[in-house]
Formats: C-alpha cells, structure tokens, sequence
C-alpha cells in the first residue's frame, strides 16, 4: 500500500510502500494492513512504525492525524 508522512514544518519525511503501519491513536494502538477499510484516527505521542520493503522505519510523533482513503493510501500529517 502507499503511505506517506509529512509533517507541517519538515515536509515529507516517508512516501512510498508499506506491508503494516502500527501506530497509536488518542483510543489505543492500531494497526493499518493493506485493504484496510477507510479510516480517520487522531494521533497520540507515540513512535509510529512503518514496515517497508527496505525494513521497518520509526518515527516519534508528538500528535497528529492518519486517514485511510478509500483508495487504500495512507495518509499521515504528524508532529516530529
């Protein structure tokens, strides 16, 4: 699946393909897997985990939000 994460004052910082995405909303940790249904999820302070083809990336985030569209892309806008 495609994911990208950008963050308001760095710019992009992952854009590419992804097996898993796990991270933690304001509810509690959740995984994105590919064909995962839309979704809308407020980000806590939490690592944000990206399992690409090259490995897995970590990012610390401070907050922000992550969509799933309806295309199966996601979408991350985080404070880093």
């Amino acid at each position: 699946m495609k994911v990208g994460l950008f963050s308001p004052s760095s710019g992009p910082l992952y854009q590419g393909q992804a097996q898993r995405v796990a991270a933690v909303s304001v509810t509690g940790a959740f995984e994105v897997l590919e064909g995962h249904a839309p979704l809308v999820a407020a980000l806590a302070s939490a690592p944000l985990r990206i399992l690409t083809p090259e490995g897995e990336k970590t990012f610390s985030l401070q907050g922000g939000f992550l969509w799933v569209d309806p295309q199966g892309e996601v979408h991350i806008l985080a404070k880093v």
